[in-house]
């Protein structure tokens, strides 16, 4: 049994032998193929670099000569390529630069990608006056020349602004029509109530005639009547019935405001009003159409210190607490909501709406109440603007943060110019950067895209 054994031992012995020289046979000669392999790939590897890396030099140098003579061209900007985001420039954080900037540079926008440009001399002068001469251009395609005196360019395209709100956005409109040589002119639209009376020939109440009340009438602009047999005086027309156009003496500039006594479906409203937001809105679409050619660039819907009034004037135990309630504020969103989905039913095609919120009138600042007592407390202003921004960002408008800019000037309340209404400070910042809205469309379809 043991030399069974011991004779097969030798033999297995033998067959691991022959197996381990067979293998190790079998990895030399992978090695060696490994090694041709390496040979191999270095050698092509050196001779691809030898061919590819002077190809790609001479391609990166054709590259940088054609972005150089564009450049020196006037062609393609290469930070205007890089501006592929949209810029919703009325909610963007800023801050105010030294009181010497132009009008329309003093509002700075922190992201370097949203600046805005100064574009409110370009609606400034006449086509006959245009020089035609070239300018080194900014951003969007406007002459970066800082001079302030200087003609319009060939190239500036029609801005088409829409507003439906109150005084405030009437001062906004005429800061920028005047800015630009421009003159306001006033249209009134014949209106017939179903008692067969026109809320715009006679006193809210109808106790006299509207003529008698001369302090409230519109001053230096001429009036036409749209669907009127005669022409309608002023005199004998309230301001809410008034709507409002401006047209650049460039002829590039086309602006429109209508008033609206608030967002509330049926009234009533404040100060006896008789027309609602829909009539107003109306009105305004009918003057645009014998007005200006096309659909608005830019229609925007603001209402709040009228909704407040409304609720002085009839529900007066909803002001009469420190704050409004929740149930106020969000039947104020309900309401807001509508009239703006009336805007765009009456202006379907405009390239954007917007809204713009509202900085506090005069108050105390002890108590917060106004000096305009039907205008309610500061915190109102502030609640219903802090809705107003939810209302935009649920129907997707863009924001005019007037609060916000015009905190700079939260110390004696200097962004107004009287109890309620901006200054010419603000108020033509917050025009230029309307303006840069409209130029951020054009560029928009420019590019193919749609906002």
């Amino acid at each position: 049994m043991q030399s069974t054994h011991v004779l097969a031992l030798p033999v297995n012995i033998s067959k691991i032998h022959e197996s381990e020289l067979s293998n190790s046979a079998k990895v030399n000669d992978s090695l060696e193929i490994s090694a041709s392999s390496l040979r191999w790939l270095r050698s092509n590897a050196i001779a691809a670099c030898c061919v590819f890396l002077p190809v790609s030099l001479i391609v990166l140098s054709v590259l940088g000569i054609c972005h150089l003579f564009f450049a020196a061209s006037g062609g393609p900007n290469p930070v205007l390529i890089e501006k592929s985001q949209w810029c919703s420039f009325g909610s963007l954080p800023g801050t105010w630069t030294p009181s010497s900037s132009l009008p329309g540079s003093k509002w700075h926008i922190f992201n370097e990608n949203c600046r805005l440009q100064n574009l409110l001399s370009n609606y400034s002068s006449s086509p006959a006056n245009r020089t035609g001469v070239k300018e080194q251009r900014n951003l969007y395609g406007w002459p970066a020349s800082s001079d302030y005196s200087r003609v319009a360019s060939d190239a500036t395209p029609a801005a088409k602004i829409v507003f439906i709100g109150d005084s405030v956005d009437r001062h906004i409109l005429t800061y920028l029509c005047t800015h630009v040589g421009g003159r306001v002119q006033a249209a009134v639209v014949k209106t017939v109530m179903e008692d067969g009376s026109d809320p715009c020939e006679s006193t809210p109440d109808g106790s006299e005639p509207a003529a008698q009340h001369t302090h409230r009438r519109k001053r230096n602009v001429s009036t036409t009547s749209i669907n009127s047999a005669a022409p309608l005086s002023t005199n004998g027309s309230w301001p809410g019935c008034i709507i409002n156009t401006c047209s650049s003496p460039s002829g590039q500039l086309h602006l429109l405001g209508t008033y609206i006594p608030g967002v509330h479906p049926t009234g009533p409203y404040h100060k006896g009003r008789r027309l609602g937001y829909k009539q107003r809105i109306d009105q305004a679409a009918t003057v645009w159409k014998t007005y200006s050619s096309g659909p608005p660039d830019i229609v925007m819907v603001s209402s709040l210190l009228w909704d407040v009034a409304r609720l002085y004037a009839h529900e007066p135990q909803q002001v009469a607490g420190e704050q409004l309630a929740l149930a106020v504020i969000e039947s104020w969103i309900q309401n807001y909501t509508e009239a703006v989905s009336y805007a765009k039913k009456v202006f379907p095609e405009a390239g954007l709406y917007a809204q713009r919120t509202t900085m506090q009138p005069r108050y105390d600042t002890s108590s917060g109440i106004m000096e305009k007592t039907y205008l309610g407390k500061a915190v109102f202003v502030r609640q219903l603007n802090a809705a107003g921004r939810h209302a935009a960002g649920t129907l997707g408008l863009e924001i005019l943060d007037f609060e916000a800019i015009a905190n700079r000037f939260q110390e004696g309340q200097r962004y107004l110019q009287d109890l309620i209404h901006p200054g010419l400070e603000v108020g033509l910042e917050m025009a230029n950067m309307l303006l840069n809205y409209v130029e951020q469309l054009k560029e928009e379809a420019r590019r193919g895209h749609s906002h």
